[in-house]
């Protein structure tokens, strides 16, 4: 259990999120624990489809050269 800005934000272990109390404040740190969470698995995602284009670019001559 943590605390922030006076609102209660209990891990909830099965479903890897915080909880929060419904009043404006917590609303607000509802949104950027949402928005920071989303955004971090994007980014990974973004990396992830990267690296491969990336390596699909170094390993097509060899590829190409071969057939």
């Amino acid at each position: 259990m943590h605390l922030a800005n006076n609102c209660l934000l209990p891990y909830v272990d099965f479903g890897w999120y915080f909880g929060v109390n419904t009043s404006a404040d917590c609303d607000v740190i509802r949104f950027y624990i949402d928005f920071c969470k989303d955004f971090g698995v994007v980014a990974a995602i973004a990396v992830v489809d990267v690296g491969t284009i990336v390596m699909i670019k170094v390993t097509a001559p060899g590829i190409v050269s071969l057939t």
